[in-house]
């Protein structure tokens, strides 16, 4: 097949996943809240009045005060940018020239819920995790829906599938018809561990209740796969399933357990990307060597991690050599 000489971001990216010729390499800008509000005060204006405004302004606080050691306020501020819709940073990627977005289902300022706790601003997501800040940029876990081992049998699953909650891939759909749009589906590892369970209780139930643990992650992976689905026929081109699994030097589980506890509940939302008719992406930060015959085993389409300078690689991945 020869590569067209121009192509559009959506021709682009899914021409790379399938290891087609493309008339340049895809590009793909993954913003957080802090670095976008940063890139339109200094580097490129948003198009859109009200966001560039607030934007500027919330950057000029919270960079004058110290940053990282600003008030709570001003490094709150810019995370309001993501409570109030996920799609700023992600649209914004696009004005710079980024070829693909990735957007969330379920957008915070109309599914999740504001409060008040511990002297903190603290919301509740669809998943039932409480988050808020502490001395950094992101919100973190505060407080873990699940603590025991009856709380797998109690939890209460978001209903995930309400298709009101991808109306933001149908507008995004009918408002840039040649980008690539992707939709975030979250693994059996990375959120459940830092945000259901806390990493030390979801590593230990994992030896202490092997099939109550797996009776759950079947269950999760079976609702997130709901995302996948309505993701689909709402006008996504693939899904980008979230799953970190390793440090910088080794994974965080062995690869015999890994393959074991985690490798079925990938594969099953890899079948589910491919029956719904897309490619699936693995974002997963950390080592990642001795899981990559896995990805190829299970059909993973890219591999997008952070252990490497930060790209997206077509798989199978013949011959790549990686330090």
């Amino acid at each position: 097949m020869n590569k067209k000489e121009v192509m559009t971001s959506r021709e682009r990216f899914l021409a790379a996943s399938r290891g087609l010729p493309v008339d340049r390499m895809p590009v793909f800008y993954w913003l957080n809240p802090h670095g976008c509000c940063k890139l339109i005060a200094r580097y490129q204006n948003y198009k859109g009045w009200f966001w560039n405004i607030g934007v500027h302004l919330m950057w000029t606080l919270f960079h004058k005060t110290g940053e990282l050691n600003a008030p709570y306020l001003f490094r709150l501020m810019p995370l309001g940018m993501e409570f109030y819709t996920y799609n700023v940073a992600a649209e914004y990627a696009f004005q710079l020239g980024s070829d693909m977005g990735m957007f969330q289902h379920s957008t915070p300022y109309r599914f999740a819920r504001l409060g008040f706790q511990d002297g903190h601003v603290v919301f509740k997501d669809v998943y039932g995790v409480t988050r808020s800040m502490g001395s950094g940029i992101y919100q973190d876990m505060h407080s873990a829906p699940i603590k025991s081992v009856d709380d797998l049998k109690t939890y209460k699953f978001p209903n995930l599938k309400d298709e009101s909650r991808y109306n933001i891939f149908r507008k995004m759909r009918r408002k840039y018809p040649d980008k690539c749009l992707a939709s975030e589906v979250f693994g059996a590892f990375d959120l459940p561990e830092e945000s259901l369970f806390g990493t030390e209780r979801y590593l230990t139930m994992l030896m202490d209740y092997p099939e109550e643990m797996q009776a759950f992650l079947k269950r999760w992976i079976d609702n997130e796969i709901n995302v996948v689905r309505n993701s689909v026929k709402a006008g996504v081109d693939l899904i980008f399933i979230a799953d970190d699994y390793g440090y910088n030097n080794r994974t965080f589980l062995s690869p015999r357990m890994w393959k074991t506890m985690i490798y079925p509940h990938l594969k099953s939302l890899i079948d589910a990307a491919h029956e719904a008719g897309v490619p699936a992406v693995l974002h997963s930060c950390g080592y990642q060597m001795t899981l990559l015959d896995f990805y190829v085993e299970a059909g993973l389409d890219m591999l997008h991690s952070n252990r490497w300078p930060v790209m997206i690689w077509p798989l199978p991945m013949p011959g790549m050599a990686i330090n």
